[in-house]
Parts: structure tokens; sequence; C-alpha cells
């Protein structure tokens, strides 16, 4: 199914959606379109007039559209969870870092607050030594 037909299916619903598929395999009909699996199918089913086992290819076409937009949904929402997931690993890992940098400037505070600590104690004890 190509993405604009996609697109154009995926917002209808019910019957709407039944026409449309309908006007879709009518249009490809007309246009001498056939689907080998839809026909395979509508043969397999064993309709003795032509009439029947046009109809039986219809419904089987249709069918087969349905399935192929339900497929490309399903596929869009996992694309989209895929995305949301990585997102949020993302953010994570940001997290993560934004974390890591605070404990480190932390860190070179305590490592200088004791140097100054060895400072003043270093200047008393010359200053009280004496």
């Amino acid at each position: 199914m190509n993405p604009n037909a996609f697109n154009n299916l995926r917002s209808l619903k019910g019957r709407m959606l039944q026409d449309e598929l309908y006007r879709i395999v009518g249009n490809e009909l007309e246009n001498g379109y056939v689907d080998t699996i839809a026909q395979t199918r509508a043969m397999a089913e064993g309709h003795s007039s032509e009439a029947k086992a046009r109809a039986a290819y219809i419904a089987n076409r249709i069918q087969r559209l349905s399935d192929e937009l339900s497929a490309a949904i399903k596929q869009e929402q996992i694309e989209v969870q895929a995305a949301q997931l990585e997102k949020r690993k993302q953010n994570q890992q940001r997290v993560g870092n934004a974390i890591a940098e605070v404990i480190r400037w932390i860190l070179i505070g305590i490592v200088v607050l004791a140097g100054l600590a060895g400072l003043i104690f270093a200047v008393l004890f010359i200053i009280y030594a004496k």
C-alpha cells in the first residue's frame, strides 16, 4: 500500500473505511491490477461462476488491504514506542551525567576545603608553636 493511501485510510473508521477500500479495489480492477494472492484465495474457494469468483476476489482483496493497513498502523506504533524509549534513555543518560558532574564538583569542593583546613592548621601551628 502506498504511503499516501495509508495516510488517507488511517483516519477512516467503520463504513467509511470499508467504502474507501472498495473504491481502491474498484480502481485496481479498472486499471487491470490483480493481486495474485487474493486471486489465488478466490480460486481456492472453488466458485463455479465468474460472478462468485469475482466477488470472492474483491472480498479477499479488501481483507488483504485491511490487513496491510492494520500491520502498517501496528508498525507505526512500534516505531513511535521505540522513539519514546530512545528519548527516555537519552534523558536518563543526561540526568546521570548531570549527577556525576554535581558529585565531581562536590568532591573538588571537599578537596579544596581539606586543603584550606590543612593550610589553616599549618598557619595556626606555626603561630602557636613559637
